[in-house]
C-alpha cells in the first residue's frame, strides 16, 4: 500500500502514512464502539477518522507535534 503497515498473522492493526497535508500520522483501530469517545467527546483536532477504514473503527492520529510515548503505546496496544 506504499507505506509501512504492522500485522499480526494477516490482520493490519497499525500503519503508519502521511495524512492529508502531509504530516505524518498513525492509523489505528480503535473500534466501532469507540470511535465516537475518541472523535468527538475527546474533542482533540489530532485525531480523524481514517479514510477508506474509518467507517470500520479505525482513526488517523497526527504525530506532529510529538506524541507522548505512553499515548502512542497505548493505542498501538488497544488496536493490536
Amino acid at each position: 500500500m506504499g507505506h509501512p503497515q504492522f500485522r499480526a498473522a494477516d490482520k493490519i492493526f497499525c500503519a503508519v502514512e502521511a495524512d492529508k497535508d502531509g504530516t505524518p500520522a498513525l492509523t489505528v483501530k480503535v473500534g466501532k464502539a469507540h470511535m465516537p469517545l475518541v472523535l468527538a467527546f475527546l474533542a482533540d483536532p489530532r485525531f480523524r477518522q481514517a479514510d477508506y477504514v474509518g467507517r470500520h473503527g479505525w482513526v488517523t492520529l497526527k504525530l506532529v507535534p510529538a506524541v507522548p510515548e505512553e499515548e502512542l503505546q497505548a493505542l498501538i496496544e488497544t488496536s493490536y
